[in-house]
């Protein structure tokens, strides 16, 4: 589907295409500025922006008719997979209880990127304002969604190999405000299954899985994927386990959690369906 047939079509159901450009644009994030501003227009888009703090990056892309706000990952995991950045910490906003390493990196660029987007909107002010973000980024899309809602709609939000960001509360908080938001996961990656449920976190919005194979890709949904379930019988111990396979898994598959790979299952998915 060419960008303006995208565009054209923005709604609440699942889209396919609209997340291939999503995943695109997650990974235009991790470009610097210069070079966003530069793939920006190259992908049609009038205006492109970088708002960055620290290991937080944002891309914001601007057209008359939809408006991408992209988070980026982080290039070090480990950075969050340290047992002591899982703590919930309640807020005055946000509803129940959010990771708090999670809180403190969205606060380092909230303001900006509230401005940033506030600017977009005054600028195209017919346009569709989308949020989606990659692993780290993923939860920081939900945060940025629902703030970003309070000063206007926000037509879809995607997010690919997000881990989970707060509890039940929270995860209620966005379904309610978005009753559509995906989450879209590649099968395998781990990092989707932390930090784990029986710790009081919950994902929020319906899952789209991608299962990748020799004989192509297949697109599971929510009800055929159990491996959340069996996590409720984490013990501590068994929870402290999965932190380290996942740091080895960050080690050795880094590619299966790349949002490249999301980009090439999600393209791999959607070619069959357009050759029919």
């Amino acid at each position: 589907m060419a960008f303006p047939d995208i565009i054209a079509s923005i709604g609440p159901e699942w889209q396919p295409d609209l997340a291939l450009e999503l995943a695109r644009q997650c990974e235009t994030a991790y470009q610097d500025g210069p070079i966003v501003r530069r793939l920006a227009r190259g992908d049609g888009y009038r205006t492109g922006h970088l708002v960055s703090a620290g290991a937080t990056q944002v891309a914001l892309l601007g057209h008359p008719r939809i408006i991408v706000v992209a988070f980026r990952g982080t290039d070090a995991p480990r950075d969050w997979l340290e047992d002591g950045h899982f703590k919930l910490v309640a807020t005055e906003f946000f509803h129940g209880q959010i990771h708090a390493g999670f809180l403190r990196q969205y606060g380092r660029i909230s303001e900006e990127l509230r401005e940033r987007v506030q600017a977009l909107r005054e600028e195209f002010p017919e346009a569709a304002l989308v949020v989606s973000g990659h692993s780290l980024g993923g939860a920081l899309a939900y945060l940025a969604a629902l703030e970003l809602a309070l000063w206007g709609s926000v037509a879809a939000l995607y997010t690919f190999a997000a881990p989970r960001l707060g509890d039940v509360a929270f995860a209620r908080q966005v379904e309610e405000t978005f009753p559509n938001a995906i989450r879209v996961v590649v099968k395998g990656d781990l990092v989707p299954r932390v930090p784990p449920g029986r710790w009081g976190y919950k994902h929020p919005g319906s899952v789209r899985m991608l299962e990748v194979s020799d004989a192509g890709v297949a697109l599971q949904e929510e009800r055929q994927w159990q491996w959340h379930r069996a996590e409720e019988a984490l013990t501590d111990d068994d929870a402290h386990g999965l932190f380290g396979r996942l740091r080895e898994f960050v080690r050795d598959h880094r590619s299966l959690h790349s949002i490249r790979t999301y980009i090439n299952a999600l393209d791999a998915l959607i070619r069959p369906a357009k050759a029919a």
